[in-house]
């Protein structure tokens, strides 16, 4: 067991998906959450903008932001579509509509 990057502690997940943001053979995490539901004394976790979790291999992941894109409101599910042959993702929101997002480029290899 390992802690995640504190990046991804700042709020709640709610969705996860396999993705390959490098191009390597090693299977990298697209995350997705906040939570607008809580009380009023706790108040809105809603820290969350989208985060990639990089495998570096052996156990170990690096976060990365999703290069400027800021994804707003309680995502609960993550959707992985073909897109013109193409991976693109449907983001499901709570009360809320719906939102396509697809990578343009990847993410570098930090070796």
């Amino acid at each position: 067991i390992k802690a995640l990057p504190w990046q991804v502690q700042l709020s709640s997940m709610k969705s996860a998906v396999v993705v390959n943001v490098n191009n390597d053979d090693l299977p990298d995490i697209l995350l997705m959450g906040n939570y607008y539901e809580n009380n009023i004394e706790m108040g809105r976790y809603d820290a969350d903008f989208g985060s990639i979790l990089v495998n570096k291999g052996k156990g170990e992941f690096s976060y990365e932001n999703i290069n400027g894109l800021t994804i707003k409101g309680p995502v609960r599910n993550i959707g992985k579509i073909n897109l013109s042959g193409r991976e693109a993702f449907i983001l499901a929101k709570n009360n809320d509509s719906v939102q396509l997002i697809q990578f343009t480029e990847s993410i570098k290899k930090n070796n």
